[in-house]
């Protein structure tokens, strides 16, 4: 397969050497059947550190990366009419004027029932609270990232979720069988919020009752 290969169309890394080459090479060693054979690369296999720089490899994880969006300005100028606002009183009461259409207005109105939600935080004690257990804060006080995703592609499950993105963590340095076999996998860990795209795990989120924890 590697013989019939272009040299001409190979990927040229930085550092000067080839991806083709280094598959190659890693593809001569297997002793099992393994992704490089069919030149296929995941920068984040550990079984690639041993014949590539972590330049190299950062290199391949950030060709064509997606750029996060900067705040839209219309949203920002929303958040900067609060900078002036020192008391409780006057917050609720800037908020209370402000009047957003959820369906026209989906971020605007986002932001204003989000502080409405921490002002009713504040306006019941609920930090004073003697029992105060992680879903609590699931539901009080973080319940405006839930919502924040509201009407958009992204699906947010709560209630002790099993996160694949944690599995891959601890099974980072577990490899797919090459030049030795393949380790036992380890079960992710639960999440109170774990954020979905199709068949994609795009983030999660865990609360805490305290910083000490």
């Amino acid at each position: 397969m590697f013989r019939g290969l272009d040299r001409t169309k190979f990927w040229r890394l930085s550092s000067g050497r080839y991806v083709e080459d280094i598959a190659r090479n890693l593809a001569e060693d297997c002793k099992y059947e393994h992704p490089a054979c069919s030149l296929i690369m995941d920068p984040s296999d550990p079984i690639w550190a041993k014949d590539m720089t972590e330049d190299e490899r950062n290199g391949i994880k950030s060709f064509k990366r997606q750029s996060v969006s900067p705040l839209p300005d219309d949203l920002a100028t929303l958040l900067h009419t609060y900078r002036d606002k020192k008391s409780f009183e006057e917050i609720e009461a800037h908020n209370i004027r402000l009047k957003y259409s959820p369906t026209n207005q989906p971020d605007h109105h986002w932001v204003k029932r989000s502080i409405d939600d921490c002002l009713n935080v504040l306006r019941i004690n609920f930090f004073g609270r003697k029992e105060i257990t992680e879903q609590d804060y699931m539901k009080r006080v973080w319940i405006c990232i839930d919502k924040c995703f509201d009407g958009t592609d992204i699906t947010v499950t709560s209630g002790e979720s099993a996160c694949k993105a944690v599995s891959d963590r601890l099974n980072a340095q577990r490899t797919i069988p090459c030049i030795t076999s393949m380790e036992r996998k380890y079960v992710g860990a639960k999440m109170d919020l774990l954020f979905r795209n199709l068949d994609y795990e795009l983030g999660v989120a865990e609360a805490k009752k305290s910083r000490r924890r």
